[in-house]
């Protein structure tokens, strides 16, 4: 490992805390480089005339390896472990934390999305770019910026996942943002969603992740965002009858057990 390497380069050398960005080689390189340094993404070039400078200063060796542990604990973060709905309600409740400030400062231009754990390249906003994946469940998930919204969109051609709910969680430094849409089959035969964030919420790096929800994934703090969804669609024009159906299916089913919040409030909105 890199980190290891640059340990064992140090030695016994003590460096105080005082030190710390103290070489003046740390000024030559700019935070994406040693970004890059860490992560793999550097050229030869640059990674050769760093390692120049590691050979050169022990003062420097001791920033890089600094950095390193700064920048691999801000990887780790970003790249959260995420196998079900709970990991996603669960990691909800902790944002991301802050961005590096300082020579590690890693800047990014308008959003940075990582879409179910594997990260996708910044996005500039100023040119409305868009991001895209395929799930392990077939749907296809875009992510793309439209006037003052940044819109989240579901599709595909499977017409079993018809009426299947799928949550999503945007993670960033500030509050996360936590939704829930159900697929519905349009006229043209392909299954589909989207959901709409207001561009304004979102500043930085946020990490995006998106999985399939079933009535065994659900507690009672998801009635907001399930209500949420059910209105949307109402005013999308979208018939109630699947998210009837769903009602149904969810009340007699062993699941219902645990989740009376979460059903009286879907009651309320499907009998306005």
């Amino acid at each position: 490992m890199l980190l290891e390497q640059l340990r064992t380069k140090l030695g016994d050398y003590q460096i105080c805390d005082d030190d710390f960005y103290a070489s003046d080689e740390v000024a030559e390189v700019e935070s994406e480089e040693m970004y890059g340094y860490f992560t793999g993404s550097l050229s030869d070039e640059g990674r050769s005339r760093i390692d120049g400078f590691i050979e050169g200063s022990r003062l420097f060796l001791n920033d890089m390896i600094g950095i390193g542990e700064i920048v691999l604990a801000r990887t780790a973060e970003v790249q959260p472990e995420i196998t079900s709905w709970h990991s996603i309600r669960d990691l909800h409740r902790r944002p991301l934390k802050p961005n590096l400030r300082g020579p590690a400062a890693i800047q990014r231009d308008g959003l940075a999305f990582s879409l179910s754990s594997v990260h996708l390249a910044a996005a500039d906003s100023s040119a409305n770019q868009s991001h895209s994946q395929t799930l392990p469940s077939g749907v296809d998930v875009e992510v793309f910026e439209d006037g003052n919204n940044v819109v989240i969109d579901l599709s595909t051609r499977d017409t079993t996942l018809d009426g299947q709910l799928f949550g999503y969680s945007l993670r960033g430094e500030d509050q996360p943002i936590l939704g829930i849409v159900m697929l519905h089959k349009g006229s043209s035969g392909v299954v589909s969603a989207n959901a709409e964030v207001e561009r304004s919420r979102l500043a930085g790096q946020y990490v995006l992740n998106v999985l399939p929800v079933g009535p065994a994934d659900l507690g009672n703090e998801d009635a907001e965002p399930i209500v949420a969804a059910i209105e949307r669609d109402f005013q999308d024009g979208i018939s109630p009858q699947a998210w009837k159906s769903w009602y149904e299916q969810l009340t007699d089913s062993d699941d219902a057990r645990g989740l009376a919040k979460l059903l009286q409030s879907v009651n309320d909105v499907l009998a306005r």
